[in-house]
């Protein structure tokens, strides 16, 4: 492996090829809503939740839990993960530690699950976790210092 990169670094040094570290990956897959285990997807979140049954195949017969997920599309999930743009200065680093979600009327209605600066978009970025009343409009969060940020909706995971 390190035979490898130091040959590509080598070829791409005169188009400014350089390493990048693990807080620009994290502003990269969020852009590109790439999710990972134990953070965005989790045994405790349905595909429904997540967008990513549009990859299950209803029409293969029947599976373990079809019964619940074809409910679960007839009714929409009840809760609904979203990339958001939030309010205040640039994150000096990527959160990766949940913070409440409350929507318009002040209740609590999720959680962001992780928060980073997003260059693409100049702001900074959010996946959260909020109600499906909520999901599509903005809500509000708090960092772990206390400050206060808006968030405004982008789009749902994974379109």
């Amino acid at each position: 492996h390190i035979a490898l990169r130091e040959i590509l670094l080598d070829a791409g040094a005169d188009l400014g090829i350089r390493e990048y570290g693990y807080y620009a990956m994290n502003s990269l897959r969020l852009e590109k809503s790439f999710g990972i285990w134990s953070a965005e997807f989790t045994q405790g979140y349905t595909p429904g939740m997540t967008g990513m049954d549009r990859w299950i195949d209803f029409s293969k017969g029947d599976f373990i839990g079809k019964a619940a997920l074809l409910a679960e599309r007839s009714r929409g999930p009840a809760r609904r993960l979203v990339k958001a743009l939030l309010s205040g200065e640039r994150l000096a680093s990527t959160s990766e530690h949940p913070w409440l979600a409350f929507g318009p009327d002040g209740s609590p209605c999720g959680e962001v699950r992780v928060a980073v600066w997003s260059p693409k978009h100049e702001s900074n970025l959010c996946l959260a976790l909020v109600s499906s009343a909520v999901a599509g409009g903005p809500f509000t969060t708090s960092t772990p210092t206390g400050e206060g940020l808006q968030a405004t909706h982008l789009a749902n995971f994974a379109e």
